[in-house]
């Protein structure tokens, strides 16, 4: 039976579910030929539910637009349909409580629920801890006629576990996740933009604590360097100045760092996951983009809270005190 262009065209998204394809490949997987393919991959684009991502003289590929995961990675269709039971579950018991979820409280009651049922539905370290790789859009119905196998096992577990998250903030959300799965590093960052805190030696400490527990990986090295960088750069800052000063600069730029470590978490933390073991095209396809400009953003803050650090530092006379006189004639000495 010869197909409809509407089922060629949900063919054509649905083996873009996986990964981004060229117009051969995909012809090949849905049996269609070549210049039909083309042609409703022209109107998908204009529908605008795919799009090319990568081009040479020979070859194109295109990638599926979904917009509820992620940076747009892909999941599967029944993940999908899991995911919108579940979300649609967790609301309903939060308005049997006369309540309605916010973002955070949907994430966090969502990712303990797969955690605790193993569901086999991917989750991501992000911003502000693990959430689901599909997105909270609390301005979404999510209502579906799909029911897993494990139905009973999910709601029984939304009913034990909303009661709990019911009674908590977003802070405290976050705090227990964090302490759950041992992530010093998002704990740390808290503690440096609790509102409370004093910015004198305790802030330095927290900053030198965030670099320890920065991630260190061959194929991110910036991630580090950076952050060694902006470290160093708030230690010399204390020496000369207040550092009260600078306090709304610096939170500016840890927050740029941090959407930069915390992409690279998701990157981590995703490819961890058998589905997106193919760390090369989850990188190429979907956040090395994203990631290159994180980076460039934190290097143009960092550099500019340099510059303003050597702008201070030549205006200031610095003091030195007798020991330090002492050391710097033996020093002198010692080196001619």
């Amino acid at each position: 039976m010869k197909k409809t262009p509407e089922q060629i065209k949900t063919a054509i998204l649905n083996v873009l579910e996986e990964k981004p394809l060229s117009i051969q490949q995909i012809s090949k997987k849905i049996d269609s030929n070549w210049a039909t393919v083309k042609e409703m991959i022209k109107n998908l684009e204009e529908e605008n539910k795919i799009k090319e991502v990568t081009s040479t003289e020979n070859i194109k590929l295109y990638q599926r637009i979904t917009g509820d995961t992620y940076y747009n990675i892909p999941i599967t269709e029944e993940q999908r349909q899991k995911f919108m039971f579940l979300f649609s579950l967790i609301i309903n018991e939060y308005k049997k409580k006369g309540k309605f979820p916010n973002k955070t409280k949907l994430a966090k009651t969502s990712v303990r629920i797969i955690e605790e049922a193993n569901l086999n539905l991917p989750t991501v370290w992000y911003l502000y801890g693990k959430i689901p790789l599909m997105i909270c859009d609390l301005s979404r119905d999510y209502s579906t006629n799909y029911v897993p196998e494990n139905a009973k096992e999910i709601k029984d577990l939304v009913i034990k576990i909303v009661p709990l998250y019911e009674k908590m903030n977003s802070t405290d959300l976050k705090q227990d996740q964090y302490s759950r799965h041992n992530k010093i590093l998002y704990d740390i960052k808290e503690k440096i933009l609790d509102k409370k805190q004093k910015w004198n030696k305790e802030i330095l400490n927290l900053f030198n604590q965030f670099l320890v527990y920065c991630p260190v990986s061959p194929s991110f090295p910036d991630i580090f360097l950076l952050t060694e960088k902006l470290v160093l750069t708030i230690n010399k800052i204390a020496i000369i100045s207040n550092l009260e000063e600078y306090k709304l600069d610096i939170l500016m730029i840890l927050d740029s760092l941090w959407k930069y470590v915390s992409t690279y978490s998701l990157f981590d933390s995703l490819t961890q996951n058998k589905q997106y073991n193919n760390t090369k095209e989850i990188m190429k396809f979907y956040l090395e983009k994203p990631l290159e400009i994180k980076r460039e953003s934190v290097e143009e803050a960092i550099s500019n809270l340099e510059s303003t650090y050597l702008s201070e530092l030549n205006d200031k006379k610095i003091e030195i005190d007798d020991d330090s006189l002492e050391v710097r004639e033996v020093l002198s000495d010692l080196y001619e």
